[in-house]
C-alpha cells in the first residue's frame, strides 16, 4: 500500500472527525448518561404536572370567584327589589288613612229654636295626629260666617258645660279658636285642619258641638271610631323638575285620594329634593300646565272656604332628609272635588318660596322607581 493510501487510513482511523461507527462505548458511562437523560425526562413531567395542578387550583379560584360574583349580583338584585316592593307598599301605607272619627249631627237639647239641624262631622287623622275637621250639615242658618265647631271635654250631648278639649302642655293657645264652617242657603260643607296634641283614641267617645252666629249651642254628636271604607278615586302626579330650577333633580309621584264627601288625602314620594328642607310647601295650583304663566294661584274653593288651605298651617308641605328624599301625606279640603282637581298641576316649592318642581294630575296610576336612598 502506498504511502498516501497509509496516510489516508491513518486519518481515519485517528482523526477526532471520523466516523463513529468503529468506535467502542463504555458500558457505564452509557448507563450514567441514560440515568441523567431519564431524570431529566421525569424532571420536565413533574414541573409539567406541576404546571397542569396550578392552572387547574386558579381555574377553581376563577370558578369560584365567578359563581360568588354572581350570587352577589342576584342578592343584589333581590335586595332591591325588595326595597322597591316595600317602598311602593310604605308609599301606599302612607297615603292610607290611619284614623278617622265621625258624630251623628243632630239638634243640641239645649236648642229651642227653629233650626233643624242634620248630618256628620268627621275627624281624620294623619300619622302626627293632626287632623281634618269636616263639617256636613244641612238644616243651619241661611248663612253663618265663621260660625263655631269643636270637640269638648264632655261624652254626652246633655252635658256640655265643660271646656273645648285640647292637651294644654302641647298646644299653649286654645285650637278650636281658628276652627270654624260656614254656611250657605243653610247648608255647611266645610273643612279645617287642627291639631289638638291628643291622639284620636283620646277623642274617641268626646262630644262635637256646633254653634250658631249668635255662639248658641245648635247641634251635638258624638264621635265615634269610623272604620266604613271611604275611598273613592285616585289622582296621580309625576312630579320633575321646573326649566328654571337646576340645583337638584327631583323625581317622584304624588298620589290623591278623593273621598265622597270630597276631602281627599294627598300624599307623595319624593326624591331629588332641596336637602334638609323643613316644612316647605307644596299645592295644586289653579292652572293645567307647568308652563310657569299657565300654572296659577293655589287651587280652591274660595267660596265654601274662608281661607287657602294650601298652607303650611294646614299640612300643605314636604320634609327632606339630608339625602334630599321626602315621603308623607296629609288630609287636606280645598272645596273641590275628584273630577274638578283632576288635570291640574302640582307643584313643590323651595324654602324661599320658588317654584321648583310640576307635575299634572291625571287617572293614570303610576308606580314610584326611585333610588335606594328613598325614606322608608
Amino acid at each position: 500500500m502506498s504511502n498516501i493510501e497509509e496516510g489516508k487510513m491513518e486519518d481515519i482511523g485517528t482523526g477526532g472527525t471520523a466516523d463513529p461507527v468503529g468506535e467502542t462505548a463504555d458500558p457505564a458511562e452509557s448507563m450514567e448518561q441514560f440515568l441523567d437523560e431519564d431524570a431529566k425526562d421525569d424532571g420536565n413531567d413533574k414541573d409539567h404536572e406541576g404546571w397542569r395542578n396550578k392552572m387547574l387550583r386558579n381555574r377553581t379560584l376563577m370558578t369560584v370567584a365567578v359563581i360568588l360574583l354572581f350570587i352577589a349580583i342576584i342578592g343584589l338584585i333581590i335586595g332591591i327589589t325588595a326595597r322597591q316592593s316595600e317602598t311602593i307598599k310604605s308609599f301606599s301605607e302612607t297615603t292610607g288613612h290611619d284614623f278617622m272619627l265621625r258624630a251623628k249631627i243632630v239638634v243640641h237639647p239645649e236648642y229651642g229654636g227653629d233650626l233643624d239641624p242634620s248630618g256628620t262631622v268627621t275627624l281624620s287623622f294623619d300619622t302626627e295626629d293632626h287632623f281634618l275637621l269636616t263639617t256636613q250639615v244641612k238644616g243651619l242658618e241661611e248663612a253663618c260666617e265663621l260660625c263655631s265647631v269643636r270637640v269638648y271635654s264632655r261624652q254626652s250631648c246633655f252635658d256640655t258645660t265643660g271646656p273645648p278639649f285640647w292637651n294644654h302642655h302641647l298646644v299653649k293657645n286654645n285650637p278650636w279658636d281658628r276652627v270654624h264652617y260656614n254656611s250657605y242657603d243653610s247648608v255647611a260643607h266645610s273643612a279645617v285642619s287642627t291639631y289638638t296634641g291628643h291622639e284620636p283614641q283620646q277623642m274617641e267617645g268626646h262630644i262635637v258641638v256646633i254653634d250658631n252666629s249668635l255662639g248658641q249651642h245648635i247641634a251635638c254628636g258624638v264621635l265615634e271610631k269610623d272604620t266604613a271604607p271611604r275611598r273613592v278615586h285616585t289622582l296621580y302626579a309625576e312630579v320633575a323638575n321646573l326649566p328654571t330650577y337646576t340645583m337638584t333633580q327631583i323625581a317622584g309621584i304624588a298620589k290623591v285620594q278623593f273621598f265622597a264627601d270630597d276631602t281627599f288625602i294627598f300624599g307623595f314620594i319624593f326624591e331629588g329634593l332641596p336637602h334638609l328642607c323643613s316644612r316647605c310647601q307644596l299645592s295644586i295650583q289653579e292652572g293645567t300646565s307647568c308652563e310657569a304663566p299657565l300654572i296659577g294661584s293655589h287651587y280652591f274653593d274660595q267660596k265654601q272656604l274662608e281661607r287657602d288651605p294650601w298652607v303650611v298651617a294646614r299640612g300643605a308641605y314636604y320634609n327632606a332628609d339630608a339625602q334630599g328624599n321626602g315621603q308623607r301625606s296629609f288630609f287636606l279640603y280645598n272645596g273641590h272635588g275628584y273630577s274638578e282637581n283632576k288635570n291640574h298641576a302640582v307643584v313643590l316649592k323651595a324654602p324661599d318660596g320658588t317654584r321648583i318642581a310640576c307635575g299634572i294630575l291625571g287617572t293614570k296610576r303610576i308606580i314610584p322607581h326611585l333610588g335606594q336612598n328613598v325614606v322608608q
